[in-house]
């Protein structure tokens, strides 16, 4: 019925949204990558590692996949 075809759009919604956060991390993590080789100080780095794990946890919570 209409429930079940809201529902499946509510879930699809979810995952392109999680799917477009693990993307954006991913480039992040990339980004964090190619700045660590070019220096070598950690703490803002260490910083930056804190809120992208946040990311994914706020993701994976909001998602619930």
């Amino acid at each position: 019925g209409p429930r079940e075809r809201k529902i499946e759009r509510i879930d699809t919604q979810r995952i392109t949204t999680f799917a477009s956060n693990i993307h954006d991390l991913g480039l992040s993590v990339v980004r964090w990558k190619e700045a660590s080789n070019r220096q070598r100080t950690s703490a803002p780095n260490e910083k930056r590692w804190v809120k992208l794990s946040l990311v994914i946890i706020w993701s994976a919570n909001r998602c619930r996949l």
